[in-house]
Parts: C-alpha cells; structure tokens; sequence
C-alpha cells in the first residue's frame, strides 16, 4: 500500500486563518499536537496518514459548518483516539484537555461502538443513542462531520461496508442533519449515499442533469 503523507504544515495554516482571533484556540493546538502523535504510523486504507481524518473532521466543522469552539474542535481531532489508541483512555483526554472535551469524546467512542455492532437491530439502537435526551449536541455536529468525511473518502473501503455506511447515512445522519438545520450537509450525505447505494441509477440521473444543462 503506498502511504500518503499529511501536510500538517498547510493544515496549520489553514486552521489559523479559520480560528483567527478565537478565544480559547491554545486546547486546539495542543489537542493537534497530541493527535498527530496518537495516530503516528497509523494508516488508512486509502494509504492516507490517519490524522489526514480527524483533522478533516474538524476543518469541516469550522469551514462548512461554522463551528468555530476551540473545545469542541479539540475533541474532533481527538475523537478516535480512545478507540484506536491503546495508551490514550477517556480519562488521559479528561486529564489533558478538561471534562467537556472527554465528555464529547466519549459520546463519539459510544456512538462508534453502536455503529460497528454486527447486530441486525444495530440500527434501532443507533437512532435510539442519537435520540437520547442525554446525548451532548456537541456529539452529534462531531460525528455528522465524521460521516461526511468518511462519506466523501468511500471509495478505499470493501463493498460490504461502503454499504452499511451508506444504508445509515440515510436512515440516520442525512434526517439528523435536516433536524438541525443543516440542509447543505444533508443534500450532500444523501447524494453521496444514493451514489453508492444506486450507482446505476445515479450515473442515470447525472448524465440527464449534464443534458439539460448543456441544452439550457
């Protein structure tokens, strides 16, 4: 597999200008910093370096979503770390970076655990998490940034679990994004779903789309 190194210096760059004048940015830096050596030498099977998706994560967030929070940008870039990351527990980030962060955290570790269940009623149980009166509205902008980047990077992963993200993006994430407001998110997870889902179809409706515009 050919690795494909990230350019931390660009990301940097691009991140200041998104935080400039944020009160607070110094967790978001430090949290940067601990990320990239959590997943060093961690890959992707795109080859990507694996801090190219946190950190997307969280630029979506502050680009497209207009999430500016240093704190809640923090715990996007740490939000696989407690997953994938032996050493680092949800109590090290609560240590590190203070309680609100860990508790973003762990919502994100949580929801992942439900979404990997192999369990038919996974869904059920994923919409039933979501639905909480518990679940930190924090969590829930973190992992719809997740799976638009993860939407937006499919075409590396087998078949079978390009599917089941597609399947829940539009059972669960593109409904939660309209819910919340965010209907350019949603326009885009449903597209990118239907894409994988009915690519046929989809190949159908694209090439009729490119018609009418070329005879508009």
């Amino acid at each position: 597999m050919r690795r494909i190194p990230f350019d931390l210096a660009a990301y940097r760059n691009q991140m200041q200008t998104l935080l400039a004048g944020s009160a607070g940015a110094p967790v978001f830096w430090e949290a940067l910093d601990f990320a990239t050596s959590a997943h060093f030498d961690q890959w992707r099977k795109s080859g990507d370096a694996y801090i190219y998706h946190p950190c997307s994560v969280a630029k979506i967030l502050a680009e497209e979503m207009d999430i500016l929070h240093p704190e809640i940008l923090a715990a996007a870039l740490l939000h696989d770390t407690v997953e994938d990351v032996e050493e680092v527990t949800a109590e090290v980030v609560g240590q590190k970076f203070g309680s609100y962060v860990q508790a973003i955290v762990e919502g994100c570790t949580k929801v992942t655990h439900v979404s990997g269940d192999s369990q038919l009623d996974h869904r059920r149980t994923h919409r039933k998490i979501f639905s909480g009166a518990a679940l930190r509205p924090e969590v829930m902008l973190v992992k719809l940034a997740d799976r638009l980047h993860n939407l937006r990077t499919l075409k590396a992963l087998p078949e079978r679990k390009r599917q089941r993200i597609a399947d829940e993006t539009i059972d669960i994430y593109a409904p939660l994004a309209e819910r919340i407001g965010m209907y350019e998110i949603m326009n885009e997870m449903q597209t990118l779903a239907f894409r994988q889902l009915e690519p046929d179809a989809y190949a159908s409706i694209t090439r009729r789309l490119a018609q009418l515009h070329a005879e508009g």
